[in-house]
């Protein structure tokens, strides 16, 4: 209880949590409301799920606003959406605007 936390760092080489003992690992779970960062400021890649079937729930709980940005629109970013043959769908409010690119678009 209180205060405190835990660091991990390492010179070389990585640091696993849970690697093989099938446990649950919650990261800010509860009633916290700090920011989680996943990355930083230099070129990564950062894998969430592997080669196993995953389910990602993103922002899925709850009855409060959810905003998801992914990427910016100053730098070369770019996003690609893949479905395989489990079908691809997109959802929202019967109030819910859909926009596909701006004023400002000039490609195809």
């Amino acid at each position: 209880t209180g205060a405190g936390g835990i660091t991990a760092t390492s010179g070389s080489g990585a640091i696993n949590l849970n690697a093989s003992v099938n446990q649950a690992v919650n990261i800010a779970s509860g009633t916290s409301t700090g920011t989680v960062s996943i990355g930083g400021s230099g070129a990564q890649a950062i894998t969430i799920g592997d080669t196993g079937i995953t389910t990602l729930n993103v922002c899925a709980g709850g009855t409060g606003a959810k905003t998801i940005t992914i990427g910016d629109v100053t730098t070369g970013s770019s996003l690609a959406l893949k479905a395989g043959t489990g079908n691809f769908t997109l959802n929202g409010n019967v109030a819910t605007t859909y926009t596909i690119g701006n004023a400002a678009q000039t490609g195809t």
